[in-house]
Order: C-alpha cells, then sequence, then structure tokens
C-alpha cells in the first residue's frame, strides 16, 4: 500500500501524453528523446510552440514526477530533466518551501519531492519536506484521520533521517526526529533523537539561525477537513 499523498487522482486529468516532441526538436542539442511526452492539456489547447512548449514539458515532466515518484519512465524523466536545466532542483526547493510556509501543503510536497528525485543529496529539501510532513500529520491527527496521520509521520521520519544523515550537525532534525518517533511510538528512538539534538545545542555545533533551512516553519493552525480519506494515492 502506497503512504498517504495529500490529493487524490484528479490532478491526472491536467496532463496527456503525446509520442513526439514539439517541432523544433532538433534545435535542442543535448537532449535525448522520449518515450512519451507529459504535456498540459492546456498548453495543447493553447498550440504553444518553441521554447514555450519546451518549458511546458518540463513543467510537466517536474508535475508528474512531484506526484507520482514511481512513475516507469521516471529514471528516464529525471536524466532529462538534469540535462534541460541544471538549477530546477534548488527552484523547486525554494518554491515548494514558500508553499510550504503558507500551509499549502500539496504543491509544497509535490515539489519538494520533484527537487528530491533531481537531487537527493539537498539537505534543505530533506529538512523541509520532513517538517512539511510532520505539520501535515498533526493537522490529520488532529482531524481524527489517523491512518493518513502516521503515514504522512513515516514520510517525515525518513526525510528527517536523510537530512541527518547528509548534515549529522543538524541538530533541529534531530530535534523534530524526536517529536516524530514519540507520535509514532518510538519511545526508546525519541529520546535518543532528542538527547542528541541537546547534545549539539550545548556544544555549540548546532546551526545558527541565518544557517537554518529555508523556510522553518511553525505549527499550522488550520484543518484539514477539506481532505477527505479519498485522497490517496
Amino acid at each position: 500500500m502506497k503512504e498517504y499523498q495529500p490529493w487524490d487522482d484528479s490532478w491526472r486529468k491536467e496532463l496527456t501524453f503525446v509520442p513526439w516532441p514539439p517541432p523544433d526538436y532538433e534545435h535542442k542539442e543535448g537532449l535525448p528523446p522520449l518515450p512519451l511526452y507529459p504535456v498540459f492539456t492546456s498548453a495543447i489547447e493553447q498550440k504553444l510552440e518553441g521554447d514555450e512548449m519546451w518549458q511546458t514539458i518540463g513543467g510537466s515532466i517536474l508535475f508528474l514526477l512531484g506526484h507520482e515518484p514511481d512513475h516507469p519512465l521516471a529514471a528516464a524523466y529525471i536524466h532529462w530533466l538534469r540535462l534541460f536545466n541544471p538549477q530546477l532542483p534548488l527552484q523547486l526547493m525554494a518554491d515548494g518551501t514558500a508553499y510550504a510556509a503558507n500551509y499549502n501543503f500539496p504543491n509544497a510536497i509535490w515539489m519538494l519531492q520533484a527537487a528530491l528525485l533531481l537531487d537527493p543529496g539537498l539537505v534543505e529539501a530533506n529538512f523541509n519536506l520532513g517538517l512539511a510532513f510532520s505539520q501535515l500529520g498533526d493537522a490529520l491527527k488532529k482531524d481524527k484521520y489517523q491512518d493518513e496521520a502516521i503515514s504522512s509521520f513515516r514520510q517525515a521520519y525518513q526525510y528527517l533521517k536523510n537530512a541527518v544523515e547528509l548534515d549529522p550537525q543538524l541538530s533541529m532534525a534531530y530535534y523534530t526526529l524526536g517529536v516524530i518517533c514519540s507520535r509514532l511510538g518510538l519511545v526508546e528512538e525519541s529520546k535518543a533523537y532528542l538527547e542528541k539534538s541537546i547534545e549539539l545545542e550545548l556544544a555549540g555545533k548546532a546551526p545558527q539561525a541565518t544557517d537554518e533551512p529555508l523556510g522553518r516553519l511553525p505549527m499550522p493552525p488550520m484543518s484539514l477537513r477539506s481532505h477527505d480519506k479519498r485522497n490517496k494515492m
């Protein structure tokens, strides 16, 4: 069973797939051909061409991967995107973090997931995605969607673990892991992470405020009652 994601399948209606590239494909040197090109349906209706269509294809692939990271063509799409624009992971991380700071978890999560598919080593993206899933889990738990909340906490745990593996001095991530483990009933593990966070703080090794990952997020004063239990992948 797949983990919970804060959307239903309606996002698929925004995309269509075409087996051919735009007419000026030959001018895009270095980009390998793809078996299928996802394109926003609206772009086809607008009859976009040239660079506008290429930008749309890039955005369409990101949109697809962010919502369906295990898509059968994910490896080919990831390779294509890395060649198309090497700056995409940083752009997605910044945009996803901004959405998370405004409690827009669906957009935040798909963008940060896409960023990490392109560059799994982004500490800030792992940390902020972990925070987003943590806060999503708290909101779901408050609204009594227990299964969805637990799934969100499990995903938060994994991304925060990635963050501390990439940056062992990130005390905030250890602290948040301690909280998440408590939510998951992992008492001893929670204690160990909280102790590690305190140890780093006392040793003066924790990041300063200016070094914190993008968008340290406050707890959301929001409800997810609009997200019903059908919002699963």
